[in-house]
């Protein structure tokens, strides 16, 4: 699979992910990180769609610049994040369904 189809599965699939945070009104109360009921209770909701996008733009951002360096590497951990988003996507569509 290409370098770039899988970041911007990524990507994606962590907008789906922030905007389905700030559709749902009531995430505070069914929220099980607690990093995240933390941002939520001292910023509200729009604190923890703000970490998750910069937090998603960061791991993009470090697996861009192991890329040159180390691809092997690169690849391996942009899989692994892609894989994690895919568990995040088939949470969604479980609850869709």
């Amino acid at each position: 699979m290409s370098w770039h189809v899988l970041v911007g599965w990524v990507v994606v699939v962590a907008g789906v992910d922030s905007w389905f945070t700030l559709v749902d009104s009531d995430v505070a109360e069914v929220e099980l990180n607690p990093l995240a009921l933390w941002l939520i209770r001292s910023g509200g909701v729009e604190l923890l769609v703000s970490c998750k996008v910069a937090g998603t733009g960061f791991v993009v951002w470090i697996v861009a610049s192991m890329r040159p360096g180390w691809p092997r590497a690169a690849r391996s951990c942009l899989v692994a994040v892609a894989v994690v988003q895919a568990i995040v996507a088939g949470s969604y569509l479980v609850r869709l369904l």
